[in-house]
């Protein structure tokens, strides 16, 4: 699947929600976060505005880039923000790099609501830019993959003499293909391709 290394400096903040927005969308994606300096533990601030939002980051880890220099991946994304604040680079091999920054909330100084609300305000611009990018670069992928999953459905009710829930299901091939179709984000609204017996919405009862 699509291999993305979400890079800053610290990876205890801005990086790890990022991450954890695009496990989120998509639980196939393959997705590390890293930082150049590692703080060695998460923002717990940033672990909580997630948590409200149903997103659990708190197993995440703060890891250094040096563990990741080793594999080729299609998408390394630098998060850094500020005027002040230096980008990390990555020298390992990736396939696209691009940048998306935000400011880092854990500089933020003032009344503890207003630190509080650049908190939600960041991880709100992380929400909107990410979501943005997974449906102009990956999203058209996934469905590609998609539907060679549904072709394979196709093919083995065909020559199994089944049809989905009508007696598919049983199969220890169909049951692999319906787990293949559930890890991919917005299944449900995208199953009807058109190709008749064996659609995802004929498993979701499997």
């Amino acid at each position: 699947m699509i291999k993305i290394l979400i890079l800053c400096t610290g990876n205890s903040c801005r990086s790890q929600m990022a991450h954890g927005f695009l496990k989120s969308f998509d639980s196939r994606l393959e997705v590390n976060s890293a930082g150049t300096e590692p703080s060695g533990k998460l923002n717990q601030k940033a672990v909580e505005v997630m948590k409200e939002i149903g997103i659990d980051i708190s197993h995440h880890t703060s890891d250094s880039v040096d563990n990741y220099l080793d594999k080729e991946w299609d998408y390394v994304i630098t998060v850094c923000g500020g005027a002040n604040e230096n980008c990390p680079a990555f020298l390992g091999k990736v396939k696209h790099r691009l940048h998306i920054g935000f400011d880092d909330p854990s500089f933020a100084t003032g009344t503890p609501e207003f630190i509080e609300s650049e908190y939600y305000r960041v991880r709100d611009e992380i929400k909107e830019a990410f979501w943005k990018f997974y449906q102009e670069n990956l999203k058209g992928i996934v469905k590609e993959k998609y539907g060679s999953i549904a072709s394979q459905s196709n093919l083995l009710a065909e020559t199994q003499g089944c049809c989905g829930s009508s007696g598919c299901c049983g199969e220890p091939e169909f049951r692999m293909i319906a787990d293949e179709y559930s890890g991919i984000e917005g299944y449900h609204a995208e199953a009807d391709l058109g190709l008749g017996c064996g659609i995802p919405t004929e498993f979701t009862g499997c």
